[in-house]
């Protein structure tokens, strides 16, 4: 049911920006923005509450396909375009890895908070839950705690910068086992 929200809430982001972009006024507009708009609308929808919950491999890979789908669409390309190009192309991050910078961030923020009934249930730690959750996406994603000393600021580019690096060697090792034209990233 969430799922279908998004993919609905998506949809609409995506002809407001293609409207915008098509627009008459704003023909000569760069790719780059487009991209921006992406990333700040419609990945900011397609994630929006998932650093809270831990979705399975069935969700996560249906996340990935709407903004595949979307990148699709904007670079006219055929659906059989396989994902690695459409991300090395434009640089974004797929939703899996926004959602998983955006559950460490969420860390870095409750470990400020000053609020006492947060700090109690975190303290609880629950087997399977939020912050084991998170310390294992921290040790996939080569977060260190040493990554999440210091201002909110300088933290959030750490973290961005670690996922980066990591979503950019995941996509590169899983294109060379796809197809030939991963030789062009060497």
């Amino acid at each position: 049911d969430h799922l279908s929200h998004i993919k609905g809430k998506v949809e609409a982001a995506y002809q407001i920006i293609m409207t915008l972009t098509g627009n008459t006024e704003f023909n000569e507009i760069e790719m780059e923005w487009i991209w921006i708009l992406l990333d700040s609308c419609i990945q900011a929808i397609a994630t929006y509450g998932g650093e809270t919950w831990k979705p399975t491999k069935k969700e996560m890979a249906e996340l990935n396909k709407i903004m595949d789908q979307i990148i699709k669409r904007v670079l006219i390309t055929p659906v059989t375009t396989p994902r690695e190009a459409l991300y090395i192309e434009t640089g974004l991050l797929d939703n899996e890895h926004i959602i998983k910078k955006n559950r460490i961030n969420m860390q870095k923020r409750l470990n400020e908070t000053q609020n006492n009934l947060l700090q109690k249930v975190r303290q609880e730690k629950t087997k399977g839950g939020w912050e084991e959750t998170t310390e294992e996406v921290k040790i996939e994603m080569n977060v260190s705690d040493k990554d999440m000393e210091g201002k909110r600021d300088t933290v959030k580019t750490k973290v961005r910068k670690k996922i980066h690096e990591k979503f950019k060697t995941e996509v590169e090792k899983t294109s060379e086992s796809k197809c030939s034209w991963s030789i062009v990233l060497k």
